[in-house]
């Protein structure tokens, strides 16, 4: 009689995968914050010149979210990394830098957890 359960195998590189996951996500949330950057550019540059332009609030108040759903997923890969390795040199760097991220963004991760418990 064969087993009804399959189980993955692990991959060989199973930390230098995960190391690569870890990276693209501070990728990921580097890449947005350089685009709300951009749009804060713009939205200053048109106040300069009397242009209220509500497309570039949008998308930055999107921005906004994307960047707190990006930091939260990036927690969440950190935990799943300490789970499986422990508190490694990678995932040390990674803390601390995700930490200092969200002390600089204290106001921003906070409204965007406020918007996740309002439901809007």
């Amino acid at each position: 009689m064969k087993p009804k359960l399959h189980l993955v195998p692990i991959p060989e590189n199973f930390e230098r995968d995960s190391d690569v996951s870890l990276l693209l996500a501070q990728a990921e949330l580097v890449e947005e914050m350089f685009k709300v950057t951009q749009l804060v550019e713009e939205e200053a540059r048109n106040r300069i010149n009397g242009i209220e332009d509500l497309k570039i609030y949008k998308e930055l108040k999107e921005s906004h979210k994307h960047i707190g759903l990006l930091s939260y997923s990036l927690d969440r890969k950190l935990d799943a990394y300490k789970y499986h390795f422990g508190e490694t040199d990678s995932y040390k760097e990674a803390c601390l830098e995700h930490a200092d991220f969200l002390e600089e963004h204290e106001t921003l991760i906070n409204q965007f957890f406020e918007w996740i418990e309002a439901g809007d």
